[in-house]
């Protein structure tokens, strides 16, 4: 097993964490992040990091801890959920939904229809669309899957574009 370190992206001037991700070379992976701001890319980190670079200035790197492979996944979520549940805005949001929040998987387990009509029935009905977190991944609160419940009871299902019925 191999050593893991989970780490934060801080704010050069408070030290707040902005982000926080793991790997074994930290120093690199911090590296990786600067490439993909410089290289332009929209993730939220990116974004910051780009932001500090026009005032002068790069994200601090801290080392929150160390754990073994096994571990780092589990250690790395409960960090974020940590700092998020303490009213940090952490930048890789994916992992850190709204408190309480689902994401279109979970709602569709929930009410029993596939992701892919969710998402088709949120293209047609941009009241519906939940709290947007990450490049398309969305955290849904529970009045937010009511709302699209309600809709699913009063408006007649809808297929895809291009699904067929089965039917010839």
């Amino acid at each position: 097993m191999g050593e893991v370190k989970i780490y934060a992206l801080c704010e050069p001037d408070t030290g707040e964490a902005r982000y926080i991700g793991k790997a074994r070379h930290p120093k690199k992976r911090f590296n990786g992040h600067i490439s993909l701001a410089n290289a332009g890319t929209s993730h939220p980190a990116a974004v910051w990091i780009r932001t500090l670079a026009a005032a002068g200035k790069k994200p601090l790197l801290t080392i929150l801890t160390v754990c073994t492979d096994d571990q780092a996944d589990e250690v790395e979520r409960g960090l974020i959920a940590e700092y998020s549940s303490r009213g940090i805005v952490l930048l890789n949001v994916k992992h850190a939904p709204v408190e309480g929040g689902k994401t279109t998987g979970q709602v569709a387990k929930q009410i029993d229809i596939p992701a892919r009509h969710i998402l088709h029935i949120l293209h047609g009905n941009p009241h519906l669309k939940p709290i947007q977190r990450y490049s398309g991944v969305f955290s849904w609160t529970e009045e937010e899957i009511q709302a699209l419940q309600s809709h699913l009871h009063t408006h007649k299902p809808v297929r895809p574009e291009g699904s067929t019925s089965g039917k010839k």
